[in-house]
């Protein structure tokens, strides 16, 4: 019996070392947290370890109510520093550092990243752990340089770029890179001496992080540090903590290698001279607006998972004090949260100051103050979040409650999401192309149906290419509608977000409308040949023709299937579908010629040189009946070529597009101005089909008149 109560109090006490017992993964190019998508709302909280120091500094009762008010907010990721450098009378730095001198560390710090990481595990909050740092307010680089032997002082930043060459230097100094291997080996063999796991089998560290916000990296570092921490700790994610694709950096390289497991970017407008809080009616719209284009071509990578670790905005005019109001902060955070959703990304915002307060706002951090969210060379109160920003707090909780609804695989509509509200013009517009799509679509299996089924026209090369242009309308249409019932349904339902099918239902649009505009090319040829060279008879033939109808189709799916192989298409968050971006790249010049302009110019060309035959044939002596022949054959390629021309209303409408984004940017709703017009466009060209074409004309009258 004392056996079984032994294993009963054993198994207890296991249970309480760690509330958070599975790992964070990664599958399909999503975190996963026990094969479900793991999306969350998440702070930087860089100064954890050292307040739950019992040293200088700590404040372990605060940490304990800190860390329950964040968890009570739905914030379960915070992003912390695990490693700071130097000694502590360097200005401008986190005192006391973990690590004083190469090689001994202060084990009040130490201890107190033990406790923070025990107590997140008890309220299942995840951690970023940070290595290291490009920037000197935790040592970082520069530490491992001076400690190297590669300068014998710090520059600090005055100016930027040259502290960034300083900074840089670190990754071909053998010394100083072995300094922070040193590093790495000892924090990841640490053992947590409150629940005695060890730092590598403890599931409430999610990822490590090789930095924060390196540039200029040396990508065989980067790979080699990576891959070394995987070793190490191959049940928990690495990734880099870069800012995304801005400076010396270029986002893809940067996560390329096997060993980084997902991507990061900051998004910083007021420190990029993007926003001026000083001039924010002018500067704020603009910055949004910066903040989306800079989101979406970073969510575009498709490689990897990708996270927004840091962003922030200061309180209105600038003003660093706590009780400064919040106005143009809240709206932000409200626009990006409401992004990360559409995206589906996590997002870490920049920084929870909880009970913390500036000395004096904009004073500079020194040893005795509060620690807070903004770092000690950064003006205190910039950036901080506190526990009193109440407004703030309630968006973050929301938003986090949204994500966590996410997670359960339900959205809801019951929270006050005023900010979701979608513009009533766009259901309007959802059900107008709908109509119009969903016409043609009508019109077009009519008209193959009734081919089908009336023997002459099967038997007919002429109606056989009618029966084809049907044939790929039909396909571009139910394409195209179950893009705008998804769009209708998405936005009555107040969402964003992309499908798993979205980037497949792209290059079936591209293919089919290739298809489409190649099959009037393929009509244009057989009058074309019929009248130039009337002699080529087997030419002519049923079974060439049909080798030439599934010569377009396989060149119309092979044309745009290199962008199922690339990160081309991506979602646009406010026109609800997935497209190539419009403006001026090699890939829309590509898709614009190989879809719209070369069978417009070849019918075109066609058109023009059988004018010239038919005038040539009027000025000769010939038979009556072949010029009437030439006459009619050359009036059904005008007819044809009136169908392209139709059809080319969205394809100006798309080159129209592409001329403007040269000069500015897009209207916010682009695509769905170039749908209507190309909904327009189909069904005209559906009615033009029957009205052209007088043999499937009659053969639809005699249908009806039962004939």
């Amino acid at each position: 019996m004392m056996f079984y109560i032994t294993i009963f109090f054993v198994l207890c006490i296991r249970l309480t070392q760690q509330a958070t017992s599975s790992f964070i993964n990664v599958q399909n190019r999503r975190l996963t947290l026990n094969g479900q998508d793991y999306l969350y709302v998440g702070t930087n909280f860089w100064y954890g370890a050292n307040l739950g120091s019992t040293g200088p500094g700590g404040n372990r009762t605060r940490l304990l109510r800190e860390l329950d008010h964040l968890h009570s907010l739905g914030v379960d990721n915070l992003r912390i520093q695990a490693g700071s450098e130097g000694p502590n009378t360097e200005p401008w730095r986190i005192v006391p550092s973990m690590q004083p001198d190469p090689g001994r560390y202060d084990e009040n710090v130490l201890e107190g990243l033990d406790f923070l990481l025990y107590e997140m595990g008890q309220r299942n909050m995840r951690a970023v752990m940070c290595l290291n740092n490009f920037w000197h307010w935790s040592g970082g680089y520069a530490q491992y340089i001076v400690w190297a032997g590669g300068a014998n002082s710090i520059p600090y930043p005055g100016d930027y770029d040259a502290f960034e060459r300083f900074s840089a230097r670190f990754y071909e100094l053998p010394a100083a890179v072995q300094l922070f291997n040193n590093h790495i080996q000892f924090i990841m063999k640490r053992t947590n001496k409150y629940n005695n796991l060890p730092y590598v089998e403890d599931a409430t560290i999610m990822s490590w992080e090789l930095a924060n916000e390196p540039r200029r990296l040396n990508l065989s570092w980067v790979n080699a540090t990576a891959c070394s921490i995987k070793q190490l700790a191959p049940k928990q994610l690495v990734t880099t903590g870069v800012e995304g694709n801005i400076s010396s950096n270029n986002f893809s390289n940067d996560h390329a290698s096997p060993c980084i497991d997902y991507a990061t970017f900051h998004l910083w407008v007021q420190n990029w001279n993007i926003y001026d809080p000083k001039n924010a009616s002018d500067t704020f719209p603009s910055a949004l607006e910066f903040a989306r284009k800079y989101i979406e071509y970073h969510v575009a990578y498709k490689e990897k998972p990708v996270v927004l670790e840091e962003f922030g905005i200061s309180r209105d005019n600038d003003d660093h004090s706590a009780t400064a109001p919040i106005t143009i902060r809240d709206k932000y955070y409200q626009a990006i949260f409401q992004w990360a959703r559409a995206y589906r990304i996590p997002v870490n915002f920049w920084a929870y100051g909880g009970e913390g307060r500036p000395r004096l706002p904009r004073a500079n951090w020194t040893q005795g103050d509060d620690f807070i969210g903004d770092p000690p060379h950064e003006p205190q109160g910039w950036y901080s979040v506190y526990d009193t920003d109440e407004s703030t707090l309630e968006i973050i909780h929301r938003f986090a409650s949204i994500f966590l609804t996410i997670l359960q695989t339900t959205e809801t509509r019951t929270m006050n999401l005023t900010q979701l509200t979608i513009d009533p013009s766009l259901i309007v517009w959802n059900i107008s192309t709908i109509v119009l799509t969903t016409l043609g679509i009508v019109l077009a299996t009519l008209f193959l149906i009734t081919i089908l089924i009336d023997k002459k026209s099967k038997k007919n090369p002429i109606m056989v290419l009618v029966a084809n242009s049907c044939l790929s309308s039909i396909v571009f249409g139910i394409d195209m509608l179950v893009c705008f019932l998804i769009a209708l349904n998405n936005d009555l339902k107040e969402i964003r977000t992309e499908d798993s099918l979205c980037k497949l239902r792209a290059y079936i649009a591209y293919s089919a409308c290739g298809v489409f505009d190649y099959s009037f090319f393929v009509q244009a040829l057989y009058r074309y040949n019929a009248i130039i060279h009337p002699k080529r008879t087997n030419w002519q033939s049923l079974q060439n023709q049909l080798v030439i109808i599934a010569s377009t189709w396989i060149l119309g799916f092979l044309v745009p299937s290199v962008f199922l192989f690339t990160t081309e298409i991506v979602y646009n968050i406010d026109n609800q579908v997935c497209q190539i971006p419009l403006r001026i790249s090699t890939s829309s010049i590509y898709l614009s010629f190989c879809i719209y302009l070369i069978p417009l110019l070849l019918i075109t060309g066609m058109y023009l040189k059988l004018i010239r035959h038919v005038k040539r044939k009027r000025i000769r002596i010939i038979q009556t009946r072949m010029f009437i022949r030439a006459q009619r054959e050359l009036e059904i390629v005008k007819r044809i070529l009136i169908h392209v021309f139709i059809l080319m209303g969205v394809g100006c409408v798309y080159a129209s597009l592409l001329f403007i984004s040269i000069f500015r940017d897009l209207p916010k709703y682009h695509f769905r101005i170039a749908y209507i017009f190309g909904s327009t466009s189909f069904l005209f060209v559906m009615i033009s089909i029957f009205q052209f074409n007088p043999l499937l004309k009659q053969s639809i009258i005699n249908k009806l008149l039962h004939k």
